[in-house]
């Protein structure tokens, strides 16, 4: 009984190359279809929203204020992802302008270098 135990034990050992993912391979990030598909998720939920837009501007509630409750806090809500977005895009943008016109900076002719595109900062 010992040696089928010993023996489970190193097949258990045995790696199987298949079994683990390479450098080029990504585990799928978020739950279920979304996970596998994401653009199917961002596409679903386009049409939730546009849907969500379309059936609020026919609504008519008996009492006006709660329907300009309801678009006050939608539209904080996308007024804060607006925001997030903007706090995120703009550093990215801006550093990469930075980035690029240092890398292509034409060269000092005072100074030799070895290379043409070396990044030298100006005074």
């Amino acid at each position: 009984m010992s040696t089928s135990s010993e023996e489970n034990k190193a097949n258990d050992r045995k790696v199987d190359s298949e079994h683990f993912l390479t450098e080029e391979e990504d585990t799928p990030v978020g739950c279920g279809v979304l996970g596998r598909n994401p653009v199917l998720g961002v596409m679903g939920f386009a049409a939730v929203g546009i849907g969500l837009g379309i059936g609020l501007s026919y609504w008519e509630p008996d009492d006006m204020e709660d329907k300009d409750k309801l678009l006050k806090w939608i539209g904080l809500l996308g007024d804060l992802f607006i925001r997030s977005l903007k706090c995120v895009v703009l550093p990215l943008v801006s550093n990469s302008g930075m980035n690029r016109s240092l890398l292509f900076r034409p060269p000092d002719p005072a100074q030799k270098q070895s290379h043409r595109n070396d990044i030298v900062l100006a005074p």
